[in-house]
């Protein structure tokens, strides 16, 4: 995440998607959110849906995608770095919602075993952009309360450095 004390310059980027606000529109209900990209990494083409449960939202209309240098008050999330902890609970969550069943179905996973199968999840959920790139959304309040716990971290390790208390 980058800290809105240091908004990233309008400069080459690896990725097109890069600090570009999205929009996304839910297959359920038909509802656009904005959702920012606050990194210069990939984006997905589906999300899942604030609105509607167990439903897609998907990307719509990417020639209308702008850069933006900082969280604009129309996102209502925004994409930050897959963490391993995240990587680990979303595995979780698909272990409960379909890992019994898939263990069932194919031999190959049952002779795996859950460990190897959760494992194997996680290292997907984490690496399937870039070990450690992946996209994870993050509410904008979670993103604003994550970027000011940062600024008070780099402020106080500053106010340390400098003998100031």
């Amino acid at each position: 995440m980058h800290g809105l004390d240091n908004p990233p310059s309008r400069a080459k980027f690896t990725y097109s998607e890069a600090f570009k606000v999205m929009r996304y529109k839910c297959e359920g209900c038909g509802y656009l959110e904005f959702i920012w990209n606050s990194r210069d990494g990939i984006t997905p083409f589906c999300v899942l849906s604030r609105c509607c449960d167990k439903q897609y939202s998907q990307h719509i209309d990417s020639m209308s995608d702008y850069y933006c240098a900082e969280l604009p008050p129309e996102a209502s999330r925004a994409f930050i770095n897959m963490t391993l902890e995240k990587a680990t609970e979303k595995a979780q969550i698909f272990w409960t919602l379909r890992g019994k069943e898939l263990m069932s179905q194919h031999e190959h996973l049952r002779k795996r075993g859950k460990d190897a199968l959760m494992q194997s999840k996680i290292k997907d959920i984490y690496s399937n952009f870039g070990e450690g790139t992946s996209p994870d959304t993050v509410t904008r309040k979670e993103f604003l309360t994550a970027n000011n716990i940062m600024a008070l971290a780099a402020k106080a390790g500053t106010e340390t450095d400098t003998g100031r208390r």
